[in-house]
């Protein structure tokens, strides 16, 4: 298949899988139409997740909390053996839902999300963490 035809997605950057602890809440603005079981929640309002994917120009994140398509949430991922409720997180951003999709019964949903109205310092980040991934960080 090319990818002239029509209906093909291409994606514009490499897609890395990773594994990261990450904690996100809806955005402000989406908190007024949307909200999440309050038992879903950490005590000071974050739903917990994993990040799985990260690329340029976005990421995918498994949660056992369904999240609706087009809403926009903050994320904040952390290290490995990170403690979320001291250590600063490595990325702190919004991204805009994408793709929601159930994998199993747990249940478990696949969140994919993109990089939406990033500041200079927010694509700073996100490209370095992307240099990283793909080796060629200095």
């Amino acid at each position: 298949m090319s990818a002239d035809q029509p209906g093909m997605i291409v994606r514009r950057s490499a897609r890395h899988e990773i594994v990261l602890p990450l904690r996100f809440r809806l955005a402000e603005t989406d908190r007024r139409v949307f909200r999440h079981s309050p038992t879903a929640l950490t005590p000071d309002g974050w739903v917990e997740g994993c990040l799985v994917d990260f690329s340029a120009d976005g990421l995918g994140l498994v949660s056992e909390v369904f999240t609706p398509r087009r809403s926009t949430i903050d994320i904040r991922v952390f290290g490995l053996g990170s403690n979320a409720e001291v250590d600063e997180p490595v990325l702190a951003l919004s991204v805009k839902v994408q793709r929601v999709v159930m994998v199993d019964r747990r249940p478990g949903y696949l969140i994919g999300a993109a990089f939406n109205g990033l500041s200079a310092a927010e694509r700073a980040t996100v490209a370095s963490l992307s240099d990283l991934l793909e080796g060629t960080a200095a």
